[in-house]
């Protein structure tokens, strides 16, 4: 892909984004919460870029950020956190850090069947995926003989 193009496409929407912030600052017209929204949107998205372009510590400090304000914008519990949660879970176990990789995946999952259409549905495509995470990983420990 155009990783490159699409990271450079993220850094100008956080400097974007960064004018918005400003001037809602300084009280001219904004859109309230909705820049700092969209920082946690840019900053999700462009640790991802920064993960495929093997740029692992950028990408997992833009997925601490985005977290982060997820959290504090959305609450622990909102699907946008897992989706955070779920990415944070890839790079860590990309790193060979499995346990902290599935604590990320167990919360995605947690939070994802929360939000289930039904309360006990693994047939959502969320709880799949995390599911199916947690599975790679448990499978690839027992391969190796160790412990999480």
């Amino acid at each position: 892909g155009r990783y490159s193009e699409a990271g450079a496409a993220y850094e100008k929407a956080l400097e974007a984004h960064a004018t918005i912030k400003r001037k809602e600052e300084e009280g001219e017209e904004g859109e309230g919460s909705i820049g700092t929204t969209m920082e946690a949107v840019i900053r999700h998205n462009l640790g991802l870029v920064q993960s495929r372009l093997g740029r692992e510590d950028e990408a997992m400090e833009e997925f601490r950020v985005a977290l982060s304000i997820k959290k504090e914008l959305c609450g622990e519990s909102h699907p946008e956190t897992a989706r955070t949660h779920n990415a944070m879970g890839a790079l860590h176990g990309q790193r060979g850090d499995k346990g902290t990789a599935l604590a990320h995946f167990r919360e995605a999952l947690r939070i994802y069947r929360e939000h289930a259409l039904e309360s006990i549905d693994d047939d959502d495509p969320n709880v799949s995926n995390a599911l199916r995470n947690i599975k790679l990983l448990e499978n690839s420990e027992r391969k190796q003989g160790g412990n999480f």
